[in-house]
């Protein structure tokens, strides 16, 4: 399922039953907005939500939607779009993953690329 609807996104993983997603999707792909960590409004509506998604869920891609606002933060980039893929945690398991297990992190060469050609692409950086 992909979900990219400006910024409803969070009223609607507010209103949705999360095990019920789970139970009909195998991967789900969303576009969440309003993703600046130096707001303080709606952080707590966000990061909820996003606590709720991973109990079933595993975000297994990232990428800055370089498309939306972009500010410069301690030292990195960064955009308030954020596009996530994430797999049915039951999926992980049927694949032979336990929670116990690190997913090492890796980078895919030439998997993404910009949203808005006029705007250089934003890596993510893990430390």
């Amino acid at each position: 399922m992909q979900i990219d609807i400006e910024n409803a996104e969070w009223e609607m993983l507010e209103n949705i039953n999360i095990e019920t997603l789970a139970q009909n999707f195998a991967q789900v792909i969303f576009e969440f907005h309003g993703c600046n960590p130096e707001e303080k409004s709606g952080f707590h509506q966000r990061i909820t939500q996003l606590r709720r998604l991973d109990k079933h869920f595993c975000p297994i891609h990232l990428h800055f939607n370089n498309h939306g606002k972009i500010f410069y933060s301690r030292g990195l980039f960064f955009s308030t779009s954020i596009e996530v893929s994430y797999i049915n945690r039951k999926c992980l398991k049927d694949l032979g993953f336990n929670e116990s297990q690190k997913i090492e992190q890796g980078i895919l060469k030439d998997l993404d690329s910009p949203t808005w050609l006029a705007n250089p692409e934003i890596p993510i950086r893990f430390s």
